[in-house]
């Protein structure tokens, strides 16, 4: 069940992942976080993690090669459906992680107030790139890079 925007201004502690489609990268990202961070985190704090897309259409699932990805880690995102980034959103949420430095850019030029709250989810800045279009070997190693990104990041998301 997707949020609506209101669910997610609402929300003290709420983490957004930002990809284009909200398809692939993001959707991945929020199945795996969850995994990951809830409702296991050290501090036992309660997080709320979502996605969207900067030019997301509203409803699409997440592509099947996206499922079969975050499936081999473990995490189900057949329930997904996109979101269009909202300002809404933007300040609604506690954190933004962005799958690409252009996406961090378009967070921000829609919501200046973001720019501290902003990052890449690569902890090292580089870019996660797109795998649409690619075979399932391509969506695999996006999942993987994902997942380390995430693990990498707990202690920012957690130690909040």
């Amino acid at each position: 069940m997707s949020p609506t925007e209101q669910d997610i201004a609402e929300q003290p502690d709420t983490i957004l992942f930002v990809c284009t489609g909200n398809t692939c990268r993001s959707p991945m990202a929020e199945g795996i976080a969850r995994k990951l961070l809830s409702p296991n985190t050290a501090s036992n704090k309660q997080i709320h993690i979502f996605s969207a897309g900067v030019a997301a259409a509203e409803g699409s699932g997440a592509t099947q090669e996206a499922a079969r990805a975050a499936a081999s880690l473990g995490v189900d995102i057949g329930a997904h459906r996109s979101l269009p980034l909202t300002r809404e959103m933007i300040t609604g949420a506690s954190m933004i992680f962005a799958m690409t430095n252009a996406h961090v850019r378009a967070i921000v030029d829609a919501d200046p107030s973001a720019k501290n709250k902003t990052f890449t989810l690569d902890p090292s800045g580089e870019d996660i790139p797109d795998p649409i279009g690619f075979a399932q070997d391509v969506y695999d190693q996006t999942a993987a890079a994902i997942s380390r990104a995430i693990e990498q990041r707990a202690g920012l998301i957690v130690g909040r």
